[in-house]
């Protein structure tokens, strides 16, 4: 019968605990994310409206032009949104958007 030097034996006893350990990949399937993609949509506008600046909580995230436009990354969870337009002095658009998933808001109506 072979005897296991005590440092095998160690060697062996820490690859054991390590292999056993919890990963970043266990838990529920459930895929919780701090941050989706967000499209501004304002093709169906016009005058003003068709060049957009857009906020997320007074922050300028970009500029929209008549097209849809996406904005990758938004942080999740309620925030309020505005759509200024960048020449003249039409009101801006405001809504509040909670961000649970990819989500679009179509400016115009």
């Amino acid at each position: 019968m072979k005897v296991i030097h005590p440092l095998a034996l160690g060697i062996l006893m820490v690859s054991l605990v390590v292999g056993c350990a919890p990963t970043a990949n266990t838990g529920p399937l459930v895929e919780h994310k701090s941050a989706y993609n967000f499209t501004v949509d304002n093709s169906r506008c016009q005058g003003t409206y068709r060049n957009l600046f857009i906020y997320r909580n007074n922050v300028i995230l970009g500029q929209v032009q008549g097209e849809p436009r996406v904005f990758l990354d938004v942080p999740a969870g309620s925030a309020d949104y505005k759509a200024a337009p960048v020449l003249g002095t039409s009101r801006p658009f405001l809504k509040t958007i909670r961000l649970e998933d990819n989500s679009t808001w179509q400016v115009c109506p």
